[in-house]
């Protein structure tokens, strides 16, 4: 009886943990990520990758006014 009762116990906690995704077994979950990353990571990539060129050019221009003033 012990040794039905210790699996089963242990298959449901396996489920609950997989529902959780926080035990590291819980694999099944991380793909459903992936899938979803691609999707806004197109639209994420132009506009992260404008807004960088912007910051570092503002950033730049910044740091120069900046060390003029100082020097």
């Amino acid at each position: 009886a012990r040794e039905e009762s210790s699996p089963d116990s242990f298959t449901q906690n396996q489920q609950r943990n997989n529902n959780k995704g926080t035990m590291p077994r819980a694999r099944p979950a991380p793909p459903s990520q992936e899938q979803q990353q691609p999707e806004p990571a197109p639209d994420a990539e132009p506009t992260d990758s404008d807004t960088d060129e912007l910051v570092d050019a503002s950033n730049d221009e910044e740091d120069e006014e900046d060390n003029a003033e100082t020097g």
